[in-house]
């Protein structure tokens, strides 16, 4: 039944996204001081957050400016490429934001072990 499947998809959708974000948190909570893990992993949900607030409201925004309506899509297209386009204007930021050499090996000496964040997550 329709009640079934948006039953399904919304846990599996819930599901999905808390296992991806899993090593950026762990990843964060190695990253940050001693004593603060918690405000710490607070502050990073709510940047999480106020980032899913962002993208519901910027979708919301280009779907109206796009003028796709419940009758005509005849924008679909272009939206969907705007979409699919709009996270790689980030990528520039992630060079700003990457641990340097000496904060890798400095967690990697604190800890004993290096925290290789890859597809599969953690190893």
């Amino acid at each position: 039944s329709v009640v079934t499947f948006t039953y399904i998809t919304s846990w599996f959708y819930t599901f999905t996204s808390s296992l991806h974000l899993m090593p950026i948190l762990v990843l964060a909570c190695n990253i940050c001081p001693q004593q603060i893990e918690a405000t710490f992993y607070s502050l990073v949900l709510a940047l999480i957050n106020v980032g899913y607030l962002l993208s519901y409201n910027i979708g919301g925004i280009l779907t109206y400016q796009f003028g796709i309506t419940n009758t005509d899509f005849s924008n679909l297209g272009s939206l969907i490429l705007v979409a699919s386009l709009y996270p790689l204007l980030v990528l520039p930021l992630m060079i700003c934001f990457m641990p340097s050499e000496s904060k890798l090996k400095e967690l990697k000496n604190k800890n004993n072990e290096f925290i290789n964040v890859g597809v599969l997550g953690f190893w």
